[in-house]
C-alpha cells in the first residue's frame, strides 16, 4: 500500500463497516481494496420502523419488498441499487499489510466478529487484528486481549484511532506483557519499528514454547498458567483450601497444589521442572526441588529445598514414610559432592497440620539431618503472601532496598542461621496455633514449648511472613545507603 491507500483504508475504518459509494474514500474507489455488496434493509423506508423482508431482488424484479411490523403493517418496495454498499476487501488489505512486514498472509479467521473487528493469520504464526469501527471500542479491545492471552498468540492490533493510550488504559489490568502490539493503522506508513517490536515478541514466545517442549510442560499446567498471569498463583494458594473445604476439589486434584507450588517457586527461586515421582531405580523423589543461590558478600551458603506438598486440609505427618521415603531425600544430597556445600531445607507446603504431628515427624527425621539442615513447614497462606509481595513492584523494591535481592529476604525461612539472626524472638515464636481458637490454651502452650525446643524446625505462617517483611522494610538497608551515596557525591 502507498501512503494514499493507507490513509484511505484508515478513513474507511473510521467511517464504518459498509459505506455508500459516495462515502468511500477517494483513494479506494474502483480499486481492489473495496468490493460491492448488497446490504439488506433493516428498517422501514417510510416510518423507520422494524421490518420483515418478504421479497428479495432476485425474486421480485430487482427490489426488496418489506413489511413494516408497526401497527398498520404497510408494504414497501426498495430498489436494489439503493442497497448497494461497499466493504473493504479484507484479503487485499491483509496481503498488503503482510507485504509491508515481509510476512506471508495465510487467511482470515472468521467474519463473525464483524463489524467490530476481523483477524488475519500469517504463516509466521503472528495474527493481525483490524479494528473496523469504534462502536463498543472498550468491549472490542478487551475481547482481543483476552483472546491473545488465552491462546498465547502474538498479535498486531491495528486501530483507526491516532492514539493507543486508551488501549493501554483499558488493558492495564490484563497480564499480557508485550503479547499484543497496538498500533494506529496510519503508522503503517513507517513499518520498520513496528515489525521489530512484533518480531522480538515472537522470538521471545518461540523460546518459551521451545523450553516447554523440551521440558514436557503441559499446556494446561499451573506452570503455564503462572507464566501467563503470575498473580494467579497467589490467588490459587490463598483460596484452594476454601475450595477443598467446600467440597469443590476432589482427591483426584491432589497434584494441583504440587503444580501451583512448582509455578510459585519458579518465580522466586530456581527450580528443576517435572521432578516429582521416582528415579530410574524406583527411589522416591520430592515433588519439587528449588535452589536459593549463595551470597558470598554476606557469607550465605546456597540452599537446596526438597519440597513435598500436602494437599489435604490438615497434613497428616503420621502417614509420612521416614525410612522408605524421606530418609532417601536427605541421603541423595549427601551422596552428591556438588551439593555438599548446600544447606538443605526439607520443606513441606501445607494448609494446616493435624495436631502436633510435624514435631513428631521432625523428631523421627532428626537423626538423618546434618547440623545445618532444617525442616520447613510452609503454610500455603505464607507462600501466597511471599508470591504477592514478589509481584508487587512497590513491596519488592522496598524489601530489596534493605536486603539487595528478594531471595535474601526469604532466605530467612529456609536457613536456621538466618531464621535466628533475622527474626525477633517474638516473631520466631509465632505459631500456627496463635490464630486458631479451636485449640485449648494448654494444648497451645504445650505445642509452643515443644516447637521452641527444636531449632531445626521452622514453621512459616502468613503472620510470620508479614512481621518479617514489615521489619525488613522499616530497617534502612545497605542497598538504600549505596544508592543514596550517589546523591551525596
Amino acid at each position: 500500500m502507498n501512503e494514499k491507500q493507507i490513509r484511505g483504508v484508515n478513513q474507511f475504518l473510521k467511517k464504518g463497516f459498509r459505506l455508500k459509494q459516495e462515502e468511500v474514500p477517494a483513494p479506494l474507489r474502483n480499486t481492489e481494496f473495496v468490493t460491492e455488496v448488497i446490504s439488506d434493509p433493516n428498517q422501514c423506508p417510510k416510518c423507520d420502523g422494524p421490518i420483515k423482508i418478504i421479497g428479495r431482488p432476485e425474486d421480485s424484479d430487482g427490489t426488496f419488498i418489506t413489511k413494516c411490523k408497526k401497527r398498520r403493517e404497510h408494504v414497501e418496495r426498495i430498489p436494489r441499487k439503493e442497497r448497494i454498499r461497499y466493504e473493504l476487501r479484507y484479503e487485499t488489505v491483509f496481503n498488503c499489510i503482510c507485504e509491508a512486514f515481509e510476512w506471508e498472509f495465510s487467511g482470515l479467521e472468521s467474519r463473525s466478529t464483524l463489524p467490530r473487528y476481523i483477524i488475519g493469520h500469517t504463516a509466521e504464526a503472528i495474527d493481525i487484528c483490524l479494528i473496523h469501527t469504534e462502536n463498543r471500542y472498550e468491549k472490542t479491545i478487551k475481547e482481543i486481549f483476552d483472546r491473545a492471552i488465552r491462546r498465547e498468540q502474538v498479535t498486531l492490533l491495528l486501530t483507526p484511532r491516532s492514539s493507543v493510550k486508551e488501549i493501554f488504559e483499558i488493558t492495564e489490568v490484563f497480564a499480557v506483557g508485550p503479547l499484543v502490539c497496538p498500533v494506529p493503522f496510519e503508522n503503517l506508513e513507517s513499518p520498520g519499528s513496528i515489525k521489530q517490536s512484533v518480531n522480538n515478541t515472537k522470538r521471545s514466545r518461540d523460546l518459551t514454547h521451545q523450553i516447554e517442549q523440551q521440558r514436557d510442560i503441559e499446556a494446561d499446567s499451573f506452570l503455564k498458567k503462572g507464566d501467563k498471569n503470575p498473580l494467579y498463583i497467589a490467588t490459587e494458594l490463598a483460596y484452594m483450601r476454601l475450595l477443598r473445604e467446600n467440597g469443590e476439589l476432589s482427591v483426584a486434584d491432589g497434584s494441583r497444589l504440587e503444580e501451583i507450588c512448582s509455578a510459585a517457586f519458579s518465580h522466586i527461586a530456581t527450580i528443576l521442572p517435572s521432578v516429582g515421582g521416582e528415579d530410574n531405580s524406583g527411589e522416591s523423589l520430592p515433588d519439587n526441588i528449588f535452589r536459593i543461590p549463595e551470597d558470598e558478600a554476606k557469607s550465605y551458603d546456597p540452599i537446596l529445598a526438597l519440597v513435598d506438598t500436602k494437599s489435604g486440609t490438615d497434613a497428616n505427618f503420621a502417614k509420612e514414610l521416614i525410612e522408605q521415603k524421606h530418609k532417601g531425600y536427605i541421603e541423595r544430597v549427601q551422596r552428591q559432592p556438588s551439593l555438599r556445600d548446600h544447606t538443605v531445607a526439607h520443606t513441606f507446603v501445607v494448609f494446616d497440620v493435624d495436631g502436633h504431628q510435624e514435631i513428631e515427624f521432625h523428631d523421627g527425621m532428626r537423626q538423618y539431618y546434618d547440623a545445618d539442615t532444617v525442616m520447613v513447614v510452609l503454610t500455603a497462606e505464607a507462600l501466597a503472601y511471599i508470591i504477592a509481595a514478589y509481584f508487587s513492584a512497590i513491596t519488592a523494591n522496598e524489601l530489596e532496598l534493605a536486603e539487595g535481592a528478594f531471595t535474601d529476604v526469604i532466605r530467612t525461612f529456609f536457613s536456621r542461621d538466618r531464621f535466628y539472626e533475622d527474626l525477633t524472638t517474638d516473631d520466631r515464636r509465632r505459631t500456627r496455633f496463635d490464630l486458631d481458637s479451636h485449640y485449648p490454651d494448654h494444648l497451645r502452650d504445650e505445642y509452643a514449648q515443644k516447637y521452641v525446643e527444636r531449632e531445626q524446625l521452622i514453621v512459616v505462617t502468613g503472620d510470620m511472613v508479614d512481621a518479617h517483611f514489615k521489619n525488613t522494610i522499616d530497617t534502612k538497608g545497605r542497598i538504600e545507603h549505596i544508592l543514596e551515596g550517589y546523591l551525596l557525591a
